[in-house]
């Protein structure tokens, strides 16, 4: 009698096992999908991201080359409100 119980309880731990076993092995390569879609997604992002950035760049040059003068007057508009704000801010925090 205790003999077969302990078979039984025995063959139940060992089913058990292996139920988990599998559960964890489908979880894991669960997991291993999700990380390689997600890194996919992750390099197609950048490839997009990079290509944008350099569309925008070469965009940006053909203005300036189309209108250099006003490119250079933006500039200096530019710098001088910059340099204008940044000594408003200074001049504030030395009272």
């Amino acid at each position: 009698m205790k003999t077969e119980t302990l078979v039984n309880s025995g063959e139940q731990i060992r089913e058990g096992l292996s139920e988990f076993t599998d559960k964890v092995k489908g979880l894991s390569d669960d997991v291993t999908d999700l990380w390689q879609t997600a890194r996919a997604d992750a390099g197609r992002s950048a490839r997009r991201a990079k290509i944008a950035a350099e569309e925008r760049i070469a965009e940006t040059r053909h203005r300036i080359k189309s209108h250099p003068l006003s490119s250079v007057a933006i500039m200096a508009s530019g710098a001088f409100l910059l340099g204008g704000l940044v000594g408003l801010i200074v001049a504030k925090n030395h009272r």
